[in-house]
C-alpha cells in the first residue's frame, strides 16, 4: 500500500467520528463509576452503623466494577502488545476471584447455599 492509500483508508475509517465526543463520554463514564463507588461506600459504612453489618452486595458490586474494568483494559493492552496489560489482566483476575467470594458470601446470607 502506498502512502495515500492508507491515508484514504484511515481517513474512511474515521469518517463521522467526533474524536472529542468519543473522550468525554469515556472521562465521564469513569467519573460516573467512580461516584457510584464512592456513594455506595458512604450508604454501606453508613449501614455498617446504623445496623452493625455490611450489606455484602455492596461488595459483589464493587469487586465485579474492578474485574470488569481490569479485565478489559488488560485484553486491550495484551492484543495492543503492550506489556502491562498482563498486570491488568492479573489485577482483573483478583478482583474476579473476589467477586466470586463476595456472591458465595451473598448467597450464604441469603440461605441458597449451605
Amino acid at each position: 500500500m502506498t502512502r495515500e492509500e492508507i491515508l484514504a483508508k484511515s481517513r474512511n475509517e474515521n469518517k463521522g467520528k467526533d474524536f472529542m465526543e468519543l473522550d468525554i463520554v469515556k472521562k465521564s463514564r469513569g467519573i460516573a463509576s467512580a461516584f457510584a463507588l464512592i456513594l455506595g461506600a458512604g450508604l454501606n459504612l453508613l449501614a455498617t452503623f446504623r445496623y452493625g453489618r455490611s450489606f455484602t452486595i455492596f461488595w459483589v458490586l464493587f469487586f465485579a466494577a474492578f474485574a470488569a474494568d481490569g479485565l478489559t483494559r488488560g485484553i486491550t493492552m495484551v492484543r495492543g502488545g503492550r506489556k502491562q496489560g498482563w498486570m491488568w489482566l492479573g489485577y482483573g483476575a483478583l478482583m474476579g476471584a473476589m467477586t466470586v467470594l463476595a456472591v458465595m458470601k451473598y448467597l450464604r446470607e441469603l440461605g441458597v447455599i449451605a
